[in-house]
């Protein structure tokens, strides 16, 4: 059976969490996949050349593991999502935005993905937002293909209608098995 790391909010740890996820790699591993759950970016007080350290070591990293055959999956949380809608939000740093964007969503960031029957995001879904939103779906795989369609679409409705999911889930916190 494969084994899957899921690493929760980075903040611009990067150079403090990676280490602590690399000796998780080797002692605990071997590992198939690793999933991070978002918001790489903005951290309370930082300064610009802190994000831009963090993040450049935060995607160089994920670019070696993924070169040496590692899965990584890195997905949006809400810190991330305001630079690719181009808002203010707590700790954004709007003279780095195209840097963020530049850097970070090279790494081709998701809003979700299934690891073993779960549906893995940010911060969860909320029962109304599947009612409202998503396509009846039967399983986390279809329910993370209608989010990361959403995504694709890059048309500002769905977009809103994605940052509005990651300010309305409040049910689980980290992962929510999504049955209609």
């Amino acid at each position: 059976m494969a084994k899957t790391l899921v690493v929760g909010d980075v903040h611009l740890k990067a150079s403090s969490i990676l280490p602590a996820v690399d000796g998780v790699l080797v002692d605990e591993g071997p590992f198939d996949r690793v999933v991070f759950l978002g918001d790489i970016c903005d951290e309370w007080g930082a300064e610009d050349g802190q994000m831009m350290r963090e993040i450049e070591e935060f995607a160089d990293w994920v670019e070696e593991q993924r070169a040496n055959g590692l899965e990584v999956d890195v997905l949006f949380g809400n810190h991330d999502f305001q630079y690719l809608l181009g808002k203010c939000g707590p700790g954004t740093h709007m003279d780095l935005m195209g840097f963020v964007r530049t850097t970070l969503f090279e790494l081709e960031p998701q809003i979700a993905c299934e690891v073993d029957g779960f549906l893995l995001t940010h911060a969860g879904l909320t029962q109304w937002f599947v009612d409202e939103h998503l396509d009846e779906p039967a399983t986390a795989e279809e329910a993370a293909g209608q989010l990361n369609g959403l995504l694709a679409e890059r048309t500002f409705p769905a977009l809103e209608t994605l940052f509005s999911c990651s300010m309305l889930m409040v049910e689980d916190g980290t992962a929510t098995v999504v049955h209609p």
